[in-house]
């Protein structure tokens, strides 16, 4: 196995919600998944997903992957 090409990293996944979501709704949600890791059984949950957890995020910050251009073909 050889390393042919090394990028620079890039943000990762989002969790978006709908736009009819209730802003109190969404900053609950925002904090649930934020404070996942701050307990065993969110840890754990967390571990299987091999994640280490969430962080809140603005829009602006996946500017970078937009950059990349990339277009979503959709299946027929």
């Amino acid at each position: 196995l050889y390393v042919l090409l090394k990028t620079k990293g890039y943000t990762p996944h989002a969790v978006a919600t709908h736009p009819s979501m209730s802003e109190d709704a969404r900053l609950r949600l925002q904090k649930a998944f934020v404070m996942l890791s701050e307990t065993q059984e969110g840890s754990q949950a967390l571990e299987k997903l091999k994640i280490k957890g969430f962080q809140s995020a603005q829009d602006a910050d996946w500017d970078d992957v937009r950059e990349l251009d990339i277009s979503v073909i959709s299946p027929k």
